[in-house]
């Protein structure tokens, strides 16, 4: 079943090159609108699921997005939140037909079907190089945050999970993520106050999974999987998930009571289908178990057949001409005529 899992992560995996390209143009564009009228300077932070390695493919009327930390090198106390706000607005507002605030960022809609988020901070700095950090909400207030440290700390929980790459793809952390949130948008495929987000996903996947492999060593992603929705449907009371970093909040708290019942509910039918799936003495009928909670592109046996086959074929190929290329050296090595002895001279 590993196999399955790993066919259907390099399926939701997302490549976010165009959405990099489109945050760097916008990203000059403010400096450049600054510059142009004398306001201070921002430092970028790459933020959000693409620098966590957790971004997937959307699906329904879902979209691909980016986030991009703007931290002005200033102190909160200096402007508010709507001025600075207001600058980077100023700059965007035309560079595409749709520019919305958004609750904690400023987000930029492209008819493409896809957006970048511009998430701002003021950042102040003190004499002993600490860094305080602010984020400027749409309702005109400065929240506590620390987004470097949220990075430093998605990163060391890495850590634990650095021998469980597979293919150079990601490692065991952030495939269970992906596959949680393709889980999650199966569900319900549109932006929604009852829908956990991908932070909170991936907070719950830190804090309730360790590494999970084979006897032999090699990745259990299954098994990996259900023992994070074990965990959350077995939780008494509501989950909780703290942020680690300021303001320390619950990631589950939005939900309402209903919703979060809901997703109790659903985290119980996942683990239980993927025990299933573990019991399932045919492997195809374990695959058809599992494309039941994480949907239609969780290969097929006949896909998955298709795509190793695929893969024997080009690595087979591959040492034909690895071989035919070290068959050639040799054959012209024997070709080459020792130069004649010294002592064979006359």
């Amino acid at each position: 079943m590993q196999k399955y899992f790993e066919k259907f992560h390099a399926t939701i995996r997302v490549d976010a090159d165009v959405l990099i390209s489109k945050r760097d143009i916008i990203v000059s564009k403010i400096r450049k609108h600054l510059s142009d009228n004398n306001l201070p300077g921002f430092e970028v932070l790459n933020q959000g699921s693409y620098i966590y390695g957790v971004g997937i493919e959307p699906i329904a009327d879902l979209e691909h997005d980016i986030d991009v930390g703007l931290a002005f090198n200033i102190r909160a106390d200096q402007y508010s939140a709507t001025t600075v706000r207001g600058w980077v607005l100023d700059a965007v507002k035309n560079h595409t037909d749709s520019v919305k605030e958004k609750g904690p960022c400023i987000r930029v809609h492209y008819a493409a079907g896809f957006h970048v988020d511009l998430v701002v901070y003021s950042k102040r700095t003190s004499s002993d190089d600490l860094e305080d950090f602010k984020l400027a909400h749409k309702d005109n207030s400065w929240h506590p945050t620390d987004p470097k440290a949220l990075k430093d700390f998605i990163a060391n929980a890495r850590e634990s999970f650095k021998l469980t790459k597979v293919n150079g793809e990601g490692d065991q952390l952030q495939r269970v993520v992906r596959y949680l949130k393709r889980w999650n948008d199966e569900a319900i495929p549109r932006e929604s106050d009852d829908k956990p987000f991908g932070l909170s996903l991936l907070l719950l996947a830190i804090k309730s999974l360790s590494p999970t492999t084979f006897a032999n060593g090699y990745p259990d992603d299954m098994s990996g999987l259900e023992q994070v929705a074990r965990s959350a449907a077995s939780a008494v009371g509501n989950l909780d998930v703290r942020k680690p970093t300021p303001q320390y909040e619950n990631v589950f708290g939005k939900l309402s009571s209903s919703a979060m019942q809901n997703l109790k509910s659903r985290f119980l039918k996942l683990a239980n289908t993927l025990q299933n799936a573990k019991h399932e003495a045919d492997a195809d009928k374990a695959a058809e178990l599992v494309r039941s909670v994480l949907g239609s592109d969780f290969p097929t046996p006949e896909n998955l057949h298709k795509s190793l086959a695929a893969y024997s074929l080009d690595e087979a190929i591959q040492n034909r001409i690895r071989a035919s290329k070290s068959s050639a050296i040799m054959r012209s090595v024997a070709d080459v005529q020792d130069p004649p002895k010294p002592w064979r001279q006359h």
